[in-house]
């Protein structure tokens, strides 16, 4: 690569790779690290059983980071130049590219990118993707490398996890409760968006409660044990949605 050409006789060189089985899936990050005049260091890591593909690149260069803030001798010349095939990647690192699926890892990088700045020049590249350069395949066989049953469970998969399986619980009692029938009637599903085609929120309480049938309306106090008459102010019929 020209650019590779034209860097200094010092520089240190990474290429960076992320593998994902589906895409979300098993993820795995993986990265080769070539000191100048030194051994070829490799690198991998599991990163989660449900993922990206963008995630185990992203965890890709962060681990080449990471790696240079640990060990500072692999970068002699004190710059290094970070190749990733992913063209998002280097827009987010880069070009300011908005992402905001994996901000806690981004910020991971952006804090070591700044911490390495004092001492190392960092440039971040696109590389094409299996275009046959030595660097980029050999990132992508230590990203490939990770066995499907060591992969890790993060934090955020135990939670979608929970919070699924509550979702569950709560419409199946939803479905089976033997009140709230006529609000069920509007909202049979406990995750239904509510469309709010109204002008604020004062009249959409109103509305849902003419709905429903939860309201300050005689009807609904009286029945609620709220010593009032059930008729309207009227005395002709009890108040309802087609007598307010």
């Amino acid at each position: 690569m020209d650019i590779m050409m034209e860097a200094p006789q010092d520089c240190t060189f990474a290429f960076t790779n992320g593998s994902c089985l589906t895409n979300p899936g098993p993820t795995g990050a993986g990265a080769v690290l070539y000191p100048p005049g030194g051994d070829t260091i490799r690198l991998k890591r599991v990163v989660t059983k449900h993922g990206t593909i963008l995630l185990a690149e992203l965890v890709a260069v962060l681990m080449v980071l990471e790696e240079i803030l640990q060990h500072p001798h692999l970068t002699p010349g004190n710059t290094i130049q970070i190749f990733s095939d992913s063209q998002t990647v280097v827009g987010i690192l880069t070009m300011g590219w908005k992402n905001n699926g994996h901000k806690s890892v981004i910020e991971e990088i952006k804090k070591a990118l700044r911490t390495l700045s004092v001492t190392t020049t960092v440039h971040v590249l696109w590389t094409p993707g299996h275009a046959g350069l030595q660097g980029n395949e050999d990132g992508a066989e230590e990203a490939d490398a990770m066995p499907e049953d060591s992969r890790t469970t993060t934090i955020q998969e135990v939670k979608g996890a929970s919070h699924k399986s509550c979702m569950i619980k709560w419409q199946k009692r939803w479905e089976n409760l033997s009140t709230g029938r006529t609000f069920y009637e509007f909202f049979p599903s406990v995750e239904q968006k509510r469309h709010l085609d109204h002008p604020d929120k004062a009249t959409y309480g109103v509305i849902l409660q003419l709905q429903t049938g939860y309201s300050i309306l005689n009807a609904h106090r009286n029945r609620v044990c709220i010593n009032v008459s059930p008729l309207c102010e009227c005395g002709a019929l009890p108040p309802g949605m087609l007598h307010p």
